[in-house]
């Protein structure tokens, strides 16, 4: 057994999982660099069974939720999904008697290390990950929520959750902080959200960079659409379909280019919410011979590497977008808005265009723009190119994560 201490990452949805978003993907890749430090990494997900399993990201340990649907209690069950959380470290820790476990807590996931950490304080050590708070993404999702586009009773509903489980989840979002030892953060605009809803010192806060790797995902409750020929030049969205992602936007924004005769193919992919309801306004706006919806996208390799331009007009991030970062990957001109931490990682006109949220004028002019100047995509994907290699350095990577462990008090 090693003898280093065990690691133990609670990202709430599993990196084996397709419905995985940016938590899963960042327990994926932050649990690789620590395996590859030499840690035992185990990480703490929901799933149908009670379950392990061995990855070259350390162990998957999937605690059985089936009592309450996760895609309808992921909110309200926060609290009853914590509490198996801890019972499935308790059971690890036990492996470990000799050493001091980390609990590596993901975003609102670590009100699972909150609850061990106040039963056994200096025993353990608590480092929490954040990216944004619930507050401030379902206040600009309701900020994007377009009745006209939505209808009443969506935002009804959105609204309804803002002012009753949001404010919950606020409660335990501060338990989840004051109890941690470090909050690592990979962006200011989340130290700045913080900092204004919370409180929290910045002394505590310790800054590295965003782990990216993409990789194949699997979801066997997603039905896929079959594959489509790709177009010469087309522009490319891919994301969930939440509000706050600004899809609606987009598809506005598509309407004005096909408005004045220089629109190119559309597709939209990824799943969500809100995905029949988009199908219904690209409908409604006469975009079916342009916009195609391709559903869950398992392995986006092909579809990033042969786009003409990469678009997210989103409302909301609290950090940068892992997207991005991937469509930086792929040298790709994006198009996206000037929101929260995706400032940091673009720079208007050198490495993308930046326009305001919620302005498919503005988004419609940029798009045109590069449809119509190869230079300028070339100029901006070669930039957006180097600032991804530059950020994305591993031996960086590896030594912030051996810093956090050491400001922690962990090693």
């Amino acid at each position: 057994m090693s003898t280093k201490p065990p690691i133990i990452i609670v990202s709430g949805k599993s990196p084996l999982s397709g419905f995985g978003g940016g938590y899963s993907t960042f327990a994926r890749n932050l649990g690789k660099t620590l395996t590859i430090l030499g840690f035992p990494v185990y990480i703490i997900a929901l799933g149908d069974t009670e379950a392990r399993k061995k990855t070259d990201f350390g162990t998957i340990v999937t605690v059985n939720t089936s009592l309450l649907s996760f895609n309808v209690t992921a909110l309200p069950g926060l609290p009853w999904f914590s509490y198996k959380f801890a019972l499935a470290i308790r059971t690890i820790m036990a492996q470990y008697p000799s050493v001091k476990p980390i609990l590596w807590g993901i975003g609102p996931w670590g009100l699972a290390a909150s609850f061990l950490k106040i039963f056994f304080r200096d025993r353990i050590v608590h480092i929490n990950s954040y990216f944004t708070t619930t507050k401030h993404e379902w206040s600009r999702s309701l900020k994007a929520l377009s009745i006209q586009d939505y209808g009443l009773l969506v935002h009804v509903k959105f609204f309804v959750i803002y002012h009753t489980i949001v404010r919950l989840l606020t409660l335990l979002e501060r338990v989840v902080l004051l109890t941690s030892d470090t909050i690592v953060t990979n962006y200011q605009s989340t130290e700045r959200i913080l900092m204004q809803q919370f409180h929290i010192p910045k002394n505590k806060f310790i800054r590295t960079p965003f782990p990216i790797e993409a990789y194949i995902r699997s979801n066997k409750k997603v039905p896929r659409v079959a594959p489509v020929h790709l177009p010469k030049q087309y522009i490319l969205y891919l994301s969930r379909h939440d509000p706050r992602k600004g899809v609606n936007i987009l598809l506005h924004a598509a309407r004005i280019l096909i408005d004045r005769g220089g629109m190119i193919p559309l597709l939209i992919g990824g799943t969500g919410e809100l995905y029949l309801a988009h199908q219904r306004l690209s409908n409604k706006l006469g975009l079916d011979r342009w916009v195609t919806f391709m559903g869950f996208i398992p392995d986006a390799t092909q579809l990033m590497g042969h786009a003409t331009i990469f678009c997210l007009p989103t409302f909301e991030e609290g950090a940068g977008a892992l997207i991005i970062n991937e469509a930086m990957s792929y040298k790709l001109p994006i198009v996206t808005t000037s929101c929260d931490g995706i400032v940091e990682d673009i720079k208007n006109e050198t490495s993308g265009l930046l326009v305001p949220m919620g302005n498919p004028q503005a988004l419609a002019r940029a798009l045109e723009r590069l449809i119509h100047s190869p230079s300028l995509r070339q100029k901006l994907s070669r930039n957006a190119y180097a600032q991804y290699k530059h950020t994305n350095n591993q031996i960086k990577i590896k030594e912030d994560i051996y810093r956090v462990l050491q400001k922690s008090g962990a090693i």
